[in-house]
């Protein structure tokens, strides 16, 4: 099930997010947690890409594995590790195993790293527009009511949010906040 779908409902929905292991040896302890969370019947599992991008077949095999639960799975997707090939392959095994949900990101870029190699997605938005153009995905993107930390203001960081738009995002998630009034704000500007 595309996640868009569930956002036209007029009922709230319930989702989780699980981190991947960053070890081979805690995927059967991840794997539990899994079944134990899809036991609680959420709308979606969404599965982190892990700090910096460095675990992304586990991110691939937890979303397999949430969505072989019977569980729609929402695999977070980064341009920082991930060449245009990667990406490409990622897509393929996903759509393989049934993962129809993918969270378009950047992604944080960690100290020493170099970024943007060769053949890689600069921004989300370039990320999102060949997800869309490759097709068989809802594609969601992240929005941030307080700013994202690296754009100079948040007038700024709203036509980031547009780029994303038109490149064809489905949904938007949100950074976490504490104040439902940034929100409000957030959403105030945005229209």
């Amino acid at each position: 099930m595309m996640i868009s779908t569930l956002f036209t409902a007029e009922k709230p929905h319930l989702s989780c997010e699980i981190f991947p292991p960053k070890e081979f040896s805690k995927v059967e302890e991840v794997k539990q947690v899994v079944e134990a969370l899809t036991r609680l019947r959420p709308a979606y599992v969404s599965v982190t890409y892990g700090a910096a991008g460095n675990t992304p077949r586990f991110t691939q095999e937890m979303s397999e594995y949430v969505q072989s639960m019977g569980v729609p799975a929402l695999s977070h997707l980064t341009c920082i590790n991930s060449p245009k090939t990667k990406v490409k392959q990622v897509l393929n095994d996903l759509q393989a195993a049934g993962v129809e949900n993918v969270l378009a990101l950047r992604g944080d870029i960690p100290e020493g790293c170099e970024f943007p190699g060769s053949d890689h997605f600069l921004h989300a938005s370039e990320l999102i527009e060949a997800i869309k153009r490759r097709g068989g995905f809802c594609v969601g993107a992240a929005c941030y009511p307080e700013g994202h930390p690296e754009a100079p203001s948040r007038d700024s960081d709203l036509v980031y949010l547009k780029k994303k738009q038109d490149a064809g995002a489905d949904f938007l998630t949100t950074q976490m906040f504490f104040d439902n009034t940034v929100l409000y704000q957030f959403l105030y500007r945005a229209l």
